[in-house]
């Protein structure tokens, strides 16, 4: 259990922006469907919710995507470095993050990679459901915006397209990232678990499955869920812990 995550504070940047991006999700959602009751003098004024929370989503997600999640995914980078080596690139420091006692090595990192990989497979997979469901909402309220001003409201017919195309897009790349981390999660656990057999070609072919994990994030900039992470928080750490100590690294060090 982390007792110090000085990194965390980048990441709740990140989440205050994308729990304002799911309230413009709600709000451009119960607009679409009041659209079918409300009466034509409140028309505009429920076209104008729309295109206004459409466009903070977008811009937010924008924002996010490219500023606030790179950077904390960056801090954390240099805090799994300084771990896993004992020195400090960052002022940013972490007590228990990390649930391993090997001491500072190559091992280490790969020890904390397998980890990071280990939390992230498990966290996205309790996802899933949920980005299906967005998806499916986001898809239905385009539906509906379609059928309702077919030839009219332009601009809320480009600014709807482009608020669902985002998630249907966000979904594809949401399974090919959880498809991406689960096999390197299997790759990691045949080779310091299932064949337990130590060489520098193991070393280099784990490092390399490691710098993989850090370009399929970089690459998806999937943001995991907060309240699934602490929901699974002990659960995975007790999992892990039984599970690090089958590697290859624990009885070496034995």
């Amino acid at each position: 259990m982390s007792k110090r995550d000085d990194v965390k504070k980048y990441y709740e940047w990140s989440s205050t922006i994308q729990r304002i991006v799911s309230y413009s999700f709600v709000i451009n959602t119960f607009s679409a469907f009041l659209l079918l009751v409300i009466s034509e003098k409140l028309l505009v004024v429920c076209v104008i919710i729309q295109l206004v929370a459409i466009f903070l989503n977008i811009v937010l997600n924008w924002v996010d995507d490219t500023i606030i999640f790179p950077n904390a995914e960056k801090s954390r980078r240099k805090v799994n470095i300084d771990n896993s080596f004992g020195i400090n690139t960052t002022m940013d420091k972490t007590d228990g993050y990390y649930n391993n006692e090997l001491d500072p090595s190559i091992e280490k990192l790969i020890l904390n990679n397998f980890e990071n990989i280990y939390f992230t497979m498990n966290i996205a997979k309790k996802m899933v459901f949920k980005e299906v469901i967005k998806t499916l909402i986001a898809l239905i309220v385009l539906i509906i915006v379609f059928n309702l001003f077919s030839g009219t409201e332009i601009i809320l017919l480009v600014f709807q397209i482009v608020f669902s195309g985002s998630y249907l897009l966000g979904l594809a790349s949401f399974l090919i990232y959880f498809c991406q981390v689960k096999e390197l999660y299997e790759n990691f656990y045949q080779s310091l678990i299932t064949e337990n057999y130590y060489s520098e070609k193991l070393i280099i072919r784990l490092l390399g499955l490691s710098v993989e994990y850090e370009i399929i994030k970089g690459s998806h900039r999937i943001k995991l869920s907060t309240k699934i992470f602490n929901q699974l928080n002990s659960t995975l750490s007790q999992s892990w812990d039984e599970l690090q100590k089958e590697s290859l690294f624990y009885k070496k060090k034995r």
